[in-house]
């Protein structure tokens, strides 16, 4: 019985290890990058890096509401939600920066990536069309 246990709790695991990888990361057509590693896009999320892919970065993030929201702030900052957004208050009060743009869905942040030159964004893979460009993580 033990080693039932075990195989379902790894089996529990493995599912929510690929839940974390549910999303893709969209850029505007302009943007000339074709690929992103987690550190830039933590640094791009954290205030810490303003151009990427030859452009003025502009990170949208969605609504906290959204589950991508919490599956990519814990696999890309390694915070949870509430700290990551506690990061931003603190943040701004230090006057070190402002926090990404909040879309409630991924269908607005995808507008929002299509019209804006140095936009970025995390979406599920199905919102993707022609009006953004999906680029790799590495």
């Amino acid at each position: 019985m033990t080693k039932i246990y075990k195989a379902l709790g790894l089996t529990l695991i493995l599912a929510m290890a690929s839940l974390a990888a549910d999303f893709v990361v969209i850029v505007n057509p302009a943007n000339t990058a074709t690929s992103i590693s987690n550190a830039e896009l933590k640094r791009l999320y954290t205030g810490k890096m303003a151009q990427f892919g030859g452009q003025k970065a502009v990170p949208i993030n969605l609504a906290d509401s959204d589950p991508l929201f919490s599956s990519f702030v814990s696999t890309v900052t390694k915070m949870s939600g509430p700290e990551y957004k506690q990061f931003w208050v603190d943040a701004q009060i230090k006057g070190e920066g402002t926090a990404p743009m909040v879309q409630r869905n991924a269908a607005a942040a995808k507008m929002i990536v299509a019209t804006i030159p140095g936009a970025i964004a995390y979406v599920d893979a199905s919102v993707v069309d022609a009006t953004v460009k999906k680029i790799d993580l590495k």
